[in-house]
C-alpha cells in the first residue's frame, strides 16, 4: 500500500522534518549581563515557545534579541514590547504583573512559523542591578536535507 506524496521526480516536494523537540531553558540572568537564553544549529522549524522572566528590579532593563541566520531579527526593550505590542511581530507580550512574592513576572510569547537555516538565538541583556530568573520553552523541529 502506497503512503505518503509519490515521489514521481526522484525528489519530494516537502521536506523531510524529524520530531518535535522542546528546547527547556532555566536559570539566572545576572547583573549587567547578556546571555544567550536558548540556540539552535542547522536547519530548524520553529513551531513557537514562551518565556518567563520573574525578578525584574525594573522593567526597563530586560533588553531582547532574536538572531536569524546570524541577523538581529528583532531587538526590543521591554518598554517598546509594553508599548508596541504587537501579535504580528516575532515576540509579543502576554502577560506583566506585579506579584507579592516576586518583584515582577513578565511572560512573553515567540511567534512559530520561522525556518532558519544556520542558526536560531534567543538572547536576553539585563541592565538592572539584580539578578533576573527566568524560564522558557522553545518548540521546534529539525529539518533533514
Amino acid at each position: 500500500m502506497a503512503k505518503g506524496y509519490p515521489d514521481f521526480f526522484g525528489f519530494s516536494m516537502f521536506p523531510y522534518y524529524g520530531s518535535l523537540l522542546d528546547s527547556l531553558v532555566m536559570g539566572n540572568l545576572l547583573p549587567s549581563t547578556t546571555a544567550d537564553v536558548t540556540s539552535l544549529t542547522g536547519k530548524n522549524h520553529i513551531f513557537g515557545g514562551c518565556l518567563r522572566v520573574f525578578n525584574l528590579s525594573d522593567p526597563t532593563d530586560l533588553t531582547v534579541q532574536i538572531l536569524v541566520d546570524g541577523a538581529i531579527v528583532q531587538n526590543l526593550t521591554y518598554g517598546n514590547l509594553f508599548r508596541y505590542n504587537e501579535s504580528s511581530k516575532p515576540i509579543s507580550l502576554v502577560v506583566y504583573t506585579e506579584l507579592s512574592y516576586e518583584k515582577e513576572l513578565l511572560s512573553m510569547r515567540f511567534m512559530g512559523g520561522i525556518t532558519v537555516e544556520d542558526g536560531f538565538i534567543i538572547r536576553l541583556t539585563n541592565g538592572g542591578s539584580y539578578t533576573m530568573n527566568g524560564s522558557g520553552d522553545l518548540f521546534y523541529t529539525p529539518i533533514a536535507d
